[in-house]
C-alpha cells in the first residue's frame, strides 16, 4: 500500500475520487484517497501545505474554492495502522465509485466497489489558509465559511424609498398613525434609504436592518436606522429640516418629544389563533382536503407574549419570552395540533401543543405532534374526486406511520450519468419489503427537502426565525455536517428529518425507498457552474432511467417510479425513454403528484409573457443570464420558506433564461404517443394547485385513457407531498400499490 501526495492546484490523478459539491452556491471539493490508500502530503503548486508526522495520514479532505482558486483546507487524519484501520471496501446500490458508463440503459450494470471511511474515526482535523499556507483554528475557518455564506445567500442590495412605493417581497412594512417601520426580509440588503430623490443615508459596505420613519402629519421628520457592519450593529438618527441630515441620539430624543411622538414602537400583542385578519401579523394558509396549516409571523414592533384560542390560553410568556412564530394545524374539528418559536435570552424553544376532545390544550412533544400530523381521517366524496375505484372509506382516525418501531439509515451514493456527471442517489431500505419505489423531486429543491420532512428544532437552534431580528452570532456545527465525511443522509443533511415524511410512509407501508437528487440540484454534480441549470429537459429523464436500471437490477420483485410537480413530467419523458432504449416498461407503475403539466398561471403579467417569448432567442445568446422577470423571492413570510432559504442545497434564486424556456417546453410539448400503453399510471393532484394547473394533469390524464387514473384532491397546496399533508396521499398510494 503506497501514500500519497495530492496538490490542490492540479488534481488529474486517477488515485483520487472528487466530489463536486455546491452548498449555498459555494464550491467544495470533497476528495478521498482511491484503492485503500491515505494522503501523507498535501501541495499546492511548490508549495507545502501540509506533511505526515507520527504516523498520522489523510483519509478525506474538503477544499473550499473561491472564484474556482483554492481558499480553504479541511483534512481529516487519522492514525496509520495498515493491519486494523485501513479504509474497506463496501458495496452499495449506488456506488460512489461508479465509474463513467455511455452504454445503453439496458446494459449498465454498477458494480463497482466505493471505499468508505467513517468521518467519525478521525483523531483530528486540520484547517487550513490556503492563501497564506497556514494552518488556522477550526473557528476561524468556519467564520470565515460563514461569511462566504452571508455574501453568497444576499440576492440583491435593493433601496427604500420613505415617500414612494416599495416592493413588498423586500420588506415588512408596518403603517401607525405617526410612524411607519420598514425591515429588509431574507435576501435582501438594504443599502440605500432615500425621501423621493433626497438620499438620507447610504451604506457602502454596511447594510440598514431596521428603518423606523416618524411623521409630523403626512411629512416624514425623523428617520431611525439599525445599521450593520460586520458583526457589529449600530443606531443613525436624521432629522428633516429643508434637507435631511445626521443628528445625534439625545436631539432624536428632543424632537421626538417636540413633535409629540414616542420613541417606542413595540407593542406587546397576544395572539388569538382564530383572528386569522390581525393586522399587527403576516398570515398566511395552505389546505387540502380537511387538513389545513395557517401560519403568523408577528410584524415588526408586535411583541407576542400570550397565544389564545378563543378564550383558551395555548402560551403564556415567562420572563422576557416572546413568540416569533405560530404554526397551526387542524383537520376539521376533530384535530389541531401547533408549534410556536419561543426566543428570550434563555435561548430559542419550539414548544408543541395539542388540543384534546374538551377543547384544552396540552403540551406535548415532538413525537406526538407528529402522530397527530399523520393520523388519517375519512376522505369524503366531496373533497375528493376519481378515487372511489382505488380506495376504500378508512376509519376516523387511522395512525399512517409507526415512528418508533423503525430506526432507518437513508445510504447515500452516487453514479455517473451519460455527461459524466456525479449524480447523488439515497436508499432507505426495510427488511422483507414488498418491492422498491424510486423518488423524483420538483424545481427548485432536492431529495431532503421535498421526500424528508424539514428538522425545526435543528433549524430553530441554528438558524431562529430571524427575518425581523437579525442574528450576528454563528455557531461551527451549523455548518460542519457539509464537510463531514457520512454516507448516511441524516448526518449529512441534519436539517431534515425522517419522520413524519414521504419516505417515511413509503417504508410504513412496506416499500424501500430511492431517489435522487436531478443533475444541477441538491449534492449532485452540474455541466456549469450555474445551478438548476440543463441544456436539455430530456437529460433529467434520461439520468431518471438510467438510475431505475441501477435500482432494478438486483433482483428487484417490484418497483414504482413518484414524481413530484416537475418530477411528474420527469417521469413520464423516463418511461419513453426506457421503452426507446429496451422495448419494456420502466417499472410497474408510475406515480404523478402535481405534475408540471400546465405551468401557464406563472405568465401572469404582460412582462412574464413577453420575457418568456424572448427566451426563445436568449437560450442561445445569454443561457446562464439570470431572468429578469419572474418574481422577487420572499422567504420571510413563514418559517417553511425561511429554512428552504437557509437549506445549503435548495435552489431559492431566478432562474437561467435556458431553464425557463426548458420548463415550459417541457410543459407545453409532452408528446405521449410513445409512452407504454400497458404501463398502469396514476395522477394525483390538487384542484387548486396554484404553480401547475390541474387543467394539465386533466388534459395528460385524457391522452392516458385506459390505464390512467387521476385523483383531484380539494384543495389549495402544490406542496402535497409536505409532511403535513402527507396522511392525505398515503391511503390512495396504499390502494393503488395493493392493487398493481
Amino acid at each position: 500500500m503506497g501514500d500519497l501526495t495530492l496538490d490542490i492546484s492540479s488534481i488529474t490523478s486517477n488515485e483520487f475520487h472528487v466530489e463536486r459539491l455546491t452548498a449555498y452556491y459555494i464550491p467544495i471539493l470533497k476528495i478521498k484517497p482511491n484503492y485503500s490508500k491515505f494522503i501523507q502530503k498535501v501541495v499546492n503548486g511548490s508549495t507545502t501545505l501540509w506533511k505526515s508526522t507520527s504516523g498520522k495520514k489523510c483519509v478525506y479532505l474538503s477544499l473550499v474554492l473561491d472564484n474556482k482558486q483554492p481558499l480553504m483546507l479541511k483534512l481529516d487524519v487519522v492514525e496509520s495502522k495498515e493491519d486494523s484501520t485501513d479504509p474497506k471496501g463496501e458495496e452499495t446500490l449506488s456506488s460512489p465509485r461508479s465509474t463513467h458508463s455511455t452504454t445503453p440503459i439496458h446494459s449498465l450494470a454498477n458494480s463497482a466497489r466505493s471505499i468508505h471511511y467513517d468521518g467519525a474515526l478521525a483523531q483530528e482535523s486540520i484547517y487550513i489558509d490556503v492563501r497564506r499556507s497556514k494552518v488556522i483554528s477550526d473557528h476561524l475557518f468556519f467564520e470565515a465559511f460563514h461569511k462566504m455564506v452571508s455574501k453568497h445567500i444576499t440576492y440583491y442590495s435593493v433601496s427604500l424609498n420613505i415617500s414612494g412605493s416599495n416592493n413588498e417581497t423586500m420588506f415588512y412594512n408596518v403603517n401607525r398613525h405617526s410612524y411607519s417601520v420598514y425591515v429588509p426580509t431574507p435576501g435582501y440588503a438594504l443599502t440605500k434609504v432615500k425621501d423621493g430623490l433626497s438620499t438620507i443615508w447610504k451604506g457602502g459596505s454596511a447594510t440598514c436592518t431596521h428603518v423606523t420613519v416618524y411623521f409630523n402629519g403626512l411629512r416624514p421628520v425623523l428617520v431611525g436606522l439599525w445599521v450593520k457592519n460586520g458583526s457589529s450593529q449600530k443606531p443613525l438618527y436624521f432629522r428633516k429640516k429643508s434637507r435631511w441630515s445626521q443628528i445625534n441620539e439625545d436631539e432624536y430624543a428632543r424632537k421626538l418629544s417636540f413633535y409629540g411622538l414616542s420613541r417606542s414602537t413595540l407593542e406587546i400583542c397576544t395572539v388569538d389563533i382564530n383572528n386569522t385578519n390581525d393586522e399587527r401579523l403576516c398570515i398566511n394558509s395552505l389546505s387540502s382536503l380537511q387538513a389545513k396549516v395557517t401560519r403568523f409571523t408577528p410584524l415588526p414592533g408586535c411583541v407576542v407574549k400570550r397565544v389564545m384560542d378563543g378564550k383558551t390560553t395555548i402560551w403564556d410568556s415567562v420572563c422576557d419570552d416572546k413568540c416569533v412564530y405560530i404554526w397551526l394545524y387542524s383537520r376539521g374539528d376533530t384535530q389541531s395540533t401547533i408549534y410556536l418559536l419561543v426566543h428570550g435570552h434563555s435561548g430559542r424553544k419550539v414548544l408543541y401543543y395539542a388540543k384534546n376532545v374538551g377543547g384544552k390544550w396540552n403540551s406535548v412533544d415532538s413525537y406526538k405532534h407528529i402522530s397527530i400530523l399523520t393520523t388519517q381521517s375519512i376522505l369524503t366524496t366531496s373533497a375528493l374526486s376519481g378515487v372511489q375505484s382505488i380506495l376504500d372509506a378508512r376509519s376516523i382516525h387511522e395512525t399512517v406511520y409507526a415512528h418508533s418501531t423503525f430506526k432507518p439509515k437513508i445510504v447515500m451514493g452516487s453514479f455517473i450519468n451519460s455527461k459524466g456527471l456525479s449524480i447523488k442517489t439515497y436508499e432507505c431500505r426495510v427488511q422483507e419489503s414488498k418491492g422498491r419505489i424510486v423518488l423524483v423531486h420538483g424545481a427548485w429543491g432536492y431529495f431532503g427537502s421535498i421526500f424528508l420532512r424539514w428538522n425545526v428544532e435543528w433549524n430553530n437552534k441554528h438558524f431562529g426565525y430571524t427575518p425581523i431580528e437579525h442574528c450576528n452570532s454563528f455557531d461551527m456545527s451549523t455548518y460542519s455536517h457539509i464537510f463531514k465525511d457520512s454516507e448516511n443522509a441524516l448526518e449529512a443533511l441534519p436539517q431534515c428529518q425522517y419522520e413524519g415524511s414521504l419516505v417515511e410512509a413509503l417504508n410504513d407501508l412496506g416499500y424501500s425507498v430511492y431517489a435522487i437528487d436531478l443533475q444541477s440540484m441538491g449534492r449532485s454534480e452540474s455541466v456549469t457552474d450555474t445551478r438548476f441549470y440543463v441544456e436539455d429537459f430530456n437529460d433529467f429523464a434520461r439520468d431518471v432511467a438510467q438510475y431505475v436500471e441501477i435500482v432494478k437490477g438486483k433482483g428487484c420483485k417490484e418497483c414504482h417510479l413518484i414524481g413530484f410537480s416537475m418530477g411528474g413530467n420527469i417521469v413520464l419523458r423516463a418511461a419513453m425513454e426506457y421503452k426507446k432504449a429496451t422495448g419494456d416498461v420502466i417499472t410497474d407503475s408510475v406515480i404523478c403528484i402535481g405534475g408540471m403539466y400546465n405551468i401557464e398561471s406563472q405568465l401572469d403579467t404582460m412582462i412574464k409573457r413577453l420575457g418568456i417569448r424572448l427566451s426563445h432567442g436568449a437560450r442561445y445568446l445569454v443561457p446562464k443570464m439570470v431572468n429578469m422577470f419572474e418574481d422577487y423571492k420572499c422567504f420571510g413570510k413563514s418559517n417553511d420558506s425561511f429554512m428552504w432559504y437557509n437549506d445549503p442545497f435548495t435552489y431559492d434564486r431566478n432562474l437561467a433564461v435556458r431553464t425557463v424556456f426548458e420548463l415550459f417546453k417541457a410543459a407545453r410539448e409532452l408528446d405521449l404517443q410513445q409512452y407504454p400503453d400497458v404501463l398502469p399510471t396514476l395522477f394525483i393532484h390538487s384542484i387548486g394547485d396554484p404553480m401547475c394547473s390541474i387543467q394539465g394533469a386533466r388534459n395528460v390524464s385524457k391522452q392516458l385513457e385506459g390505464n390512467a387514473k387521476l385523483v383531484e384532491l380539494e384543495g389549495d397546496c402544490h406542496n402535497i407531498v409536505a409532511s403535513h399533508f402527507v396522511s392525505n396521499l398515503t391511503p390512495i398510494l396504499r390502494d393503488w400499490l395493493m392493487h398493481k
